[in-house]
């Protein structure tokens, strides 16, 4: 599959502009609503809009590039008949059909394999050099939504009516077949107007910045993205009668490259406006240990992190970063931190090479909270 590869800055030059009055899609493309389905020989202009991030697959959290909407939608369709795709589509049908328990854990098991080698697009987020939090560069604007058969059973039944309804809503920016097929899972885009406090945040992402800086804008960031995927989410589910996965949150906007040849595409959709209720800052008290540090084995040290580092860690791959970061300050090395974290969470889609990258970046942070294991030693702060 080809893509074509954009540096960072090229992908901040294609940002949605609020001002920009886009234009009508253009073509014999046939018009639903406000928005078109993209027939496979379609020819259609799209406005300036995002670029989106693409990472090689899953389980690869280093290797990506960044594409136009435009060559998401192509990919996307011509991933219709792609070999993943028809695999996963197949397993998905014999694990619905399937009445055997064991059979059925096996199906299950080799289509998340499967799955995990596709390629993976973060809507919502730019992330610089590594795919996790800590690494965001820009926020986009974009919120992905994941309407699944386990929580919406009547779905292959309603289908068409549905996608129809979605397609005529004047904010669905996307919408397409999820890895699984029609009829078993929905993915809508929609794209929401950015205040001056997150335009500025964004702004600010890309100086040099200390970790507790960053952090704060971060952590702004991901306030206003999750009341922005609540309002969306209960939008979408009270207008058309869904279930929408409240698990898709996650700021950086994962979703999986699918193919859906008659995906749903509006360049003009409305932008959504989000009343956000902006939190209070939590002071977060972390836990002195007058122990003496000299005496304390690594493995108690790597535990206490793990404790109260990486409560709010968003997967595996952040809180393994996060173990690293706090760790390296006494000395405990990559192999000791790699066995731990693979004791606690290591598996067939986080494996010792991705834990290591991970732990290795994880080196190059200095953190600005960290324990103090010994009174004594005021460095330790």
């Amino acid at each position: 599959m080809k893509t074509n590869g954009f540096k960072q800055d090229d992908a901040l030059g294609f940002c949605a502009n609020p001002k920009y009055e886009n234009k009508m899609v253009l073509g014999p493309t046939p018009i639903i609503g406000s928005g078109a389905i993209v027939p496979p020989s379609s020819n259609y202009e799209i406005p300036k809009l995002p670029m989106v991030q693409i990472w090689a697959s899953a389980v690869d959290v280093v290797n990506n590039n960044y594409v136009s909407v435009e060559s998401l939608v192509q990919m996307i369709k011509e991933s219709e008949l792609d070999s993943q795709i028809i695999s996963l589509r197949e397993l998905n049908i014999k694990e619905i059909e399937c009445e055997d328990k064991e059979l059925k854990g096996e199906l299950m098991k080799e289509y998340k394999t499967i799955k995990n080698k596709l390629p993976l697009i973060t809507f919502s987020s730019y992330l610089k050099d590594y795919r996790d939090e800590n690494h965001l560069y820009h926020y986009t604007g974009l919120i992905v939504l994941d309407v699944d058969l386990k929580e919406n059973p009547t779905l292959p039944l309603r289908i068409k009516t549905l996608k129809r309804n979605i397609s005529d809503c004047p904010n669905t920016f996307l919408m397409f077949d999820s890895p699984r097929g029609e009829g078993y899972g929905i993915k809508i885009v929609v794209r929401i107007s950015l205040n001056s406090e997150i335009i500025l945040c964004n702004e600010e992402l890309k100086k040099e910045l200390d970790n507790s800086k960053r952090k704060e804008l971060i952590d702004t960031i991901k306030d206003f993205h999750y009341q922005a995927h609540q309002r969306i989410r209960e939008y979408y589910s009270n207008k058309f009668d869904l279930e929408i996965d409240k698990g898709a949150k996650n700021f950086q906007g994962v979703c999986f490259l699918s193919g859906d040849i008659k995906l749903f595409i509006n360049p003009n959709s409305s932008l959504f406006n989000i009343v956000w209720a902006k939190m209070k800052k939590e002071v977060i008290i972390y836990n002195t240990y007058d122990f003496n540090y000299s005496t304390t084995s690594n493995t108690e040290i790597l535990e206490a992190i793990l404790k109260d580092f990486t409560k709010n860690c968003s997967g595996r791959n952040t809180a393994t970063f996060t173990i690293a970061v706090q760790a390296k300050y006494y000395n405990i090395s990559e192999n000791e931190i790699l066995n731990f974290v693979m004791n606690k969470w290591g598996d067939d889609d986080f494996d010792q090479k991705e834990a290591l990258r991970a732990i290795r970046n994880g080196f190059k942070y200095t953190p600005y909270v960290q324990y103090i294991f010994n009174n004594n030693n005021s460095n330790n702060l």
